[in-house]
């Protein structure tokens, strides 16, 4: 088994913080478009942010 992932977040955990920051703000302004994100696909569930009357 590598360890390769496991000692990249332990060792240096900035580029991991990085990661999960731009992958979380994308999924918000995914949100925020009328298209939404369908964080649970193959359901045609669609998520968008609380507020949108537009959807």
């Amino acid at each position: 088994m590598n360890n390769w992932a496991f000692r990249w977040v332990v060792d240096w955990p900035a580029p991991a913080i990085a990661v999960f920051v731009g992958y979380g703000s994308h999924l918000l302004a995914d949100m925020m478009t009328l298209g939404g994100v369908q964080l649970f696909w193959p359901s045609r569930a669609i998520a968008v942010l609380l507020g949108r009357d537009e959807y």
